[in-house]
């Protein structure tokens, strides 16, 4: 966002499209109507059945609850996500709508990508946190999360990391060429042999995904079995275990898709690769969906 807003040449520069026109995406590389079929309707699929998940934590008042708050936060990301990894990039791929037709749109649908991911990222960050501080001790768990502190916890963390992923990251674009979202506009066209289109904030981002969300639950697990005696897991009731187990799941494949997405922007694959990582972006709301029936 920082590029557009703030420096406008350089964001022409490096994001124009004068050296090419709309007309190449007419190309039979860049056709996938049966992979766009399936990414709407995983997509749509996902979303049908996202939102009474969503009004369910609304209506049976679960937010009272400070685990409930932070999965409806990271329920609002995932279902933006949802709508731009599958929806809006099967319809792009449906109707061979490419980079180039409106530069500005892609943009700044890549900022939102950006801005969502971070959410989603911190937000199992959190939900990791409050389950471990839940389970080690009840009490503490409260005075962390009780009332109105998740919310401020979710302000501090999941929404300023979401605004610096906003403005700080380069966008993801959707490729037309792989069919998934890369950092290079031009993939497909003009390989970035420069470097340009990296994002360090965002490799950032992905790291501490794939770190500190199974950091945080091994380093749980190695004091519950050095200290058993001692906590209050025993005395946990089947929801208590079940939304432990729901956030696990959570950060376990929240990981997983932080560290693909960092292979396929430096490891020369197969597109394959790429669909497959787009698959689980789109599928990686469907572990929220289950744990609402879970909880």
């Amino acid at each position: 966002m920082e590029f557009l807003l703030l420096r406008i040449t350089k964001w022409v520069q490096e994001y124009h499209c004068d050296f090419y026109n709309a007309s190449i995406y007419q190309e039979n590389k860049y056709d996938h109507p049966y992979l766009s079929v399936l990414y709407v309707i995983l997509g749509v699929t996902l979303l049908i059945m996202y939102i009474p998940c969503v009004y369910a934590m609304v209506s049976k008042k679960m937010l009272t609850e400070s685990c409930y708050k932070i999965m409806f936060c990271l329920a609002v990301y995932d279902i933006v996500n949802l709508v731009l990894s599958g929806i809006v990039t099967g319809i792009f791929g449906l109707f061979k709508i490419g980079y180039c037709h409106s530069p500005r749109l892609f943009y700044l649908l890549g900022n939102l990508a950006e801005f969502s991911w971070f959410g989603q990222v911190m937000s199992a960050i959190l939900l990791a946190l409050n389950r471990c501080f839940f389970l080690r001790n009840v009490h503490f768990s409260n005075m962390l999360f009780g009332g109105h502190k998740t919310y401020i916890w979710m302000a501090v963390f999941p929404f300023a990391w979401s605004i610096c992923g906003l403005t700080l990251c380069r966008p993801v674009i959707s490729s037309l060429y792989s069919m998934v979202w890369l950092f290079n506009p031009h993939d497909g066209y003009r390989p970035d042999s420069r470097g340009i289109y990296v994002s360090p904030y965002h490799y950032a981002n992905n790291i501490i995904a794939a770190v500190a969300l199974p950091g945080i639950y091994v380093v749980f697990l190695v004091l519950y079995c050095l200290k058993t005696n001692q906590w209050a897991f025993k005395s946990a009731n089947n929801m208590q275990l079940s939304v432990f187990l729901q956030s696990f799941f959570i950060s376990l494949f929240t990981t997983l898709l932080a560290t693909l997405y960092i292979v396929i922007q430096y490891v020369p694959l197969s597109k394959e690769w790429f669909y497959l990582a787009q698959i689980i972006w789109i599928n990686y709301q469907q572990d929220r969906i289950d744990g609402c029936t879970v909880c």
